[in-house]
C-alpha cells in the first residue's frame, strides 16, 4: 500500500514538472511571438521559411469570416482552420486583442502536442527520465519551434496529430481502443486542418486493422465493420461541419463535384523550383530538426525571406544528428517496430510527394509533418538500451543534443529579430 502512494506520488510529481517544462515553453514562444508582432512580422507573408503567418492569423482572428472563401490556400486545403476563429473571438470577448487571442490559440495548441508526444513516449519507453529528455529534445527543434512563433495550419495540426499518433501507440501498448464516435471526430478534425493528413488517417487505421487481425485474433469481418463504422461517422461529421463552415461550397460540391476537385488539385499540384533528392531529404530529415545558418533570399515584390535550405552545421551540430539519427535507426531494428510502420511509410510517401511539390523550395515549411513520426522512432530505439551505463551515457548525450538543438533554434530567432527590417 505505501509502495503504491510513493509511486502516485512521484507520478504527480512528475507530470507537475511537466507542466512547468511546456508552461515555461508557452511563455517563451508567447514572449517571442509578441515581440515579433510589434516589428510587424505578421503583417506580411512568407518572410520566414515560407510560412503564410499573415494569412492565418487573419484566419483564426475573425477578419476573414465575412468572405471564407476570400484565400483559396485555406478554405481549400486546411478548411476547418476557420473553426478557430470561434477560441479567438472567445478571447477577444474577455479582453484580448486581436494577435493575443490568435497567438494563445496556436502556442497553446503547440504546448497540447507536446504533452500528447511526452505520453506517448512514457507508453512506448516506460522511462520517466527518458520521456522527459525526448520531451525537451522535440520542445527545442528548429520545426516545433517555428510552428510555435510563426502562426500557420501546422500550429494547430500539431494537436490533432499528436492525439492520433497517441490513441494508436495506446491502442497498441495497452489494447485500449478508442471510441468510434470520438476517433471519427479527431480524424475529421486532423484532414480538415490540412487535407493531405487523410493519408496518415489511412495508415494508421489500416495498420491497426491488420495488427488486430493478425496479432489480436479479431474476425476479418468483425474488423471491416468497425473499419467501415469508423468512415460513416467520419463522413457524417466532416460533412455536418462543412455544411455549418461553408454552406455554399457545400452545395457547390454537390451540384459541380469535378470542378470542385479541379479546383483541389490546381491548389495543391503546384511544383516549384526543382529540388534535388538530396536536397529535399535534408530539408526534412535534418534542418527540420536541427536549424542550420539561416539566410535572406529575395522574393517577389522586393522583399525577402528567412531561408532554411543551407547544409551549413558545425562538427558538433553534425554530431547531434547522427546521434539523432543512429537512435532512429536502432528504433526500426526494434522488436516493436511494426508500431512505426505506418509513420514510417507516411514519411516515406510523403518525402515523395514533397520532391515534386513545394514553392520555391522552402521545404522548410512541410518539416513538422515528419518531426513527431520521427520522434516516435526515437522512442523506440532508447526503449532497447537496457544496461543502467549505457542508460546514464545516453542520458548525457542526449542533454547535450538538446543543448545544440536548443542553440541552434534561438540562432534562428535571433537572426530573424535582427533581420526583421530587411524581411518586410
Amino acid at each position: 500500500m505505501l509502495g503504491n502512494l510513493s509511486s502516485s506520488i512521484e507520478e504527480n510529481q512528475n507530470k507537475i514538472f511537466i507542466i512547468s517544462i511546456l508552461f515555461l515553453f508557452f511563455v517563451f514562444a508567447y514572449y517571442y511571438a509578441n515581440n515579433l508582432n510589434a516589428l510587424g512580422f505578421y503583417e506580411m507573408m512568407n518572410v520566414a521559411f515560407d510560412f503564410d503567418q499573415s494569412v492565418f492569423v487573419k484566419a483564426i482572428d475573425g477578419s476573414y469570416l465575412s468572405d471564407i472563401t476570400a484565400v483559396e490556400a485555406i478554405w481549400i486545403k486546411h478548411p476547418f482552420v476557420y473553426l478557430y476563429s470561434y477560441f479567438s473571438a472567445f478571447l477577444q470577448f474577455i479582453g484580448f486583442t486581436r494577435f493575443d487571442s490568435v497567438a494563445i490559440v496556436c502556442i497553446l495548441s503547440v504546448t497540447t502536442s507536446l504533452f500528447l508526444m511526452w505520453k506517448t513516449f512514457l507508453l512506448i519507453t516506460k522511462n520517466p527520465l527518458v520521456s522527459l529528455l525526448l520531451l525537451i529534445l522535440l520542445a527545442s527543434t528548429s520545426s516545433i519551434v517555428s510552428i510555435a512563433v510563426v502562426f500557420d495550419s501546422y500550429s494547430l495540426l500539431s494537436t490533432w496529430t499528436a492525439l492520433a499518433i497517441y490513441l494508436f501507440c495506446r491502442d497498441f501498448y495497452q489494447n485500449k481502443q478508442t471510441p468510434a464516435f470520438i476517433l471519427a471526430f479527431i480524424y475529421v478534425m486532423l484532414s480538415g486542418i490540412t487535407i493531405y493528413m487523410l493519408l496518415l488517417v489511412f495508415l494508421v487505421e489500416l495498420s491497426k486493422g491488420v495488427n488486430n487481425t493478425k496479432n489480436r485474433k479479431v474476425e476479418f469481418k468483425s474488423e471491416c465493420k468497425r473499419l467501415l463504422g469508423l468512415a460513416v461517422l467520419s463522413l457524417l461529421y466532416g460533412t455536418i461541419i462543412l455544411i455549418i463552415t461553408y454552406p455554399e461550397q457545400f452545395f457547390i460540391l454537390l451540384t459541380s463535384p469535378i470542378d470542385y476537385l479541379r479546383a483541389v488539385l490546381w491548389a495543391i499540384i503546384r511544383p516549384g523550383e526543382a529540388a534535388s533528392m538530396f536536397e529535399v531529404l535534408y530539408i526534412l530529415f535534418a534542418n527540420g530538426l536541427l536549424a542550420p545558418q539561416p539566410s535572406l533570399v529575395p522574393i517577389p515584390g522586393g522583399f525577402s525571406m528567412l531561408d532554411l535550405r543551407s547544409l551549413q552545421y558545425s562538427i558538433l551540430e553534425m554530431s547531434a544528428l547522427f546521434f539523432i539519427y543512429l537512435t532512429f535507426v536502432i528504433g526500426l531494428l526494434s522488436k516493436n517496430r511494426i508500431v512505426f510502420m505506418p509513420f514510417l511509410i507516411f514519411v516515406i510517401l510523403s518525402f515523395v510527394f514533397h520532391i515534386e511539390y513545394h514553392d520555391r523550395g522552402s521545404l522548410f515549411l512541410y518539416a513538422s509533418h515528419f518531426t513527431f513520426p520521427i520522434f516516435v522512432c526515437l522512442a523506440l530505439g532508447l526503449k532497447q538500451i537496457q544496461s543502467k551505463a549505457t542508460k546514464i551515457v545516453t542520458s548525457v548525450v542526449i542533454a547535450v543534443v538538446i543543448a545544440i538543438t536548443c542553440w541552434s533554434s534561438l540562432n534562428v530567432l535571433s537572426y530573424l529579430n535582427r533581420h526583421i527590417e530587411a524581411l518586410i
